[in-house]
Order: structure tokens, then C-alpha cells, then sequence
């Protein structure tokens, strides 16, 4: 490919996600927006990669944002003509665009995430927690109420994160299992007596309707029963931390109890 065709691209393609920007910022601004994960955008300059975070944005009507629409349409086909490609590729997707929306639910579900650490990794990723929570007592201090107990709290949060950091670092080579808490929304749209579960890319999908009714409730899950259960070194809301060693002790303990109890 030649460089001012590569130019062209580059240009079509930073003016698509200048646009995009835009819009998303102003539905953020005008309507209603319903986080799926982690929430906001941060959008930079031109030829550097935005970071766009799944929603949906509930609006009452279509007219303040059909001319973006329209235009990041053309910049779509534009850049698919440049690129030669006959399907749009994730980075030039639009949102995705729902009429007569009359409700959504949204189901949430908790899952725990698993990784084998090394100690210098974990060290690490304990620092991170620490500053994390040191960070959240520093804001929370400017605030407080004198002998506020949630105050005590966060400082015994950074006190306790300290405390296995140290311990992590006085004790010999070896693994960890860490595991971290994450939280999925998963949206189900009506339209009228119609319902259907949404998959929404990092774009976001416009839900237009009058009165759009939100329902926010947890996600029915059954207790696993081969749930491994292991002495922690360290918990709070979103992080456990286990030797690697307990962890798989537990788990061959589990998995025979279970095989026990299916003969």
C-alpha cells in the first residue's frame, strides 16, 4: 500500500472516532446511560486508539443524533472502500440503534476469574491494591465525619493490604492464586411485548423510547457445588489471594468428596 493511500486511511479513520466522540459524549450529556462494566470513555487525540467501555444510552428520540449517524455511516463505507473490505471490522462499527423501546432489564452477574501468579507478580499486583486503597483514604479523609466508622474501615482495608503484602514478601519462592471479582450486566430489551437479550459491542447501542422503565436485578445462579475452599491469605470485595499450594490441596479434597458422593 502506498503512503498517501495509507494516509487517506488513517485520515478517514481518526475522523470516524472524532465524530464518534462527539456523540457519544453528547448522548452521555442528554440522555440516560446504563453502564455494562466499567464506566466511561476516555477519548484522546487524533491517530492514538480511544478506550470505549460498553453502555447503552436511553434517549427519547433520534433527531439530535441522526446527522452524526449519517455521517459516520459515509465514514464507514468510506473506509471499507479505502481498506477494500466488504464487512465493517470492530474499529468502525456504529452503535447500534433500537427504536420503540419500552424497557430494559438488566440481569447482573458475578463471576470470579482465576490466574496462577509467581511471587513477583503478585507482589505487584498486591502493590496496585494498596495504592488503590491508600488512594481511596487519602479522598475519603477530606470528607469524613469525625469518628466516622466507614472511615476506620477503609483504613483498616489499607492496614490489612499491607499486611499480606509484607507477609508475600518475608516468604519463600512460590505460586499464589489469585482471584478477582467481576461483574457483568446483562441487558434484556423490550420493544412493546417483544424481549430479546442485547449483545452490545464497546460502540453502545442507542435505546430510543418514551418512559423507558429500567430494571436493575441480580442474575439467578445456582451454588456450584465444586466451589474450592481454601485458606485465604487476604479477601476484600473484589480480590482473594491463596497460596498455590492450598488452593490445589482444596481442590484434589473437593473433587474427591465429589467423586465420593457420585458413587
Amino acid at each position: 500500500m502506498c503512503y498517501y493511500r495509507r494516509v487517506e486511511i488513517e485520515q478517514s479513520y481518526a475522523h470516524f472516532h472524532r465524530l464518534l466522540s462527539k456523540m457519544l459524549e453528547q448522548l452521555i450529556k442528554e440522555g440516560e446511560t446504563l453502564w455494562l462494566g466499567k464506566e466511561g470513555h476516555t477519548f484522546r487525540p487524533d491517530y492514538e486508539k480511544n478506550t470505549y467501555n460498553k453502555a447503552i444510552y436511553i434517549v427519547s428520540g433520534l433527531g439530535p443524533y441522526r446527522d452524526a449517524l449519517h455521517q459516520l455511516e459515509q465514514l464507514q463505507k468510506q473506509v471499507m472502500l479505502e481498506t477494500g473490505v466488504s464487512k465493517p471490522y470492530t474499529g468502525i462499527l456504529l452503535p447500534k440503534v433500537l427504536t420503540g423501546v419500552t424497557r430494559i432489564r438488566l440481569n447482573t452477574r458475578i463471576n470470579w476469574v482465576s490466574e496462577r501468579l509467581d511471587k513477583g507478580r503478585t507482589l505487584s499486583r498486591l502493590k496496585k491494591i494498596h495504592k488503590a486503597a491508600q488512594n481511596n483514604l487519602e479522598e475519603f479523609a477530606k470528607h469524613r465525619y469525625l469518628f466516622d466508622p466507614a472511615f476506620d474501615k477503609v483504613e483498616a482495608d489499607v492496614k490489612e493490604v499491607k499486611r499480606v503484602l509484607e507477609l508475600v514478601r518475608s516468604e519463600p519462592e512460590q505460586e499464589y492464586r489469585y482471584r478477582t471479582c467481576q461483574e457483568f450486566r446483562n441487558p434484556y430489551i423490550y420493544q412493546g411485548q417483544q424481549a430479546a437479550s442485547a449483545y452490545v459491542l464497546n460502540h453502545g447501542l442507542i435505546a430510543v423510547g418514551r418512559q423507558v422503565v429500567v430494571e436493575r436485578q441480580p442474575a439467578y445462579r445456582r451454588e456450584r457445588q465444586d466451589k474450592v475452599q481454601a485458606p485465604l491469605l487476604f479477601e476484600n470485595r473484589f480480590n482473594r489471594l491463596y497460596r498455590e499450594v492450598d488452593w490445589q490441596r482444596a481442590k484434589d479434597a473437593q473433587q474427591s468428596k465429589l467423586h465420593m458422593n457420585s458413587v
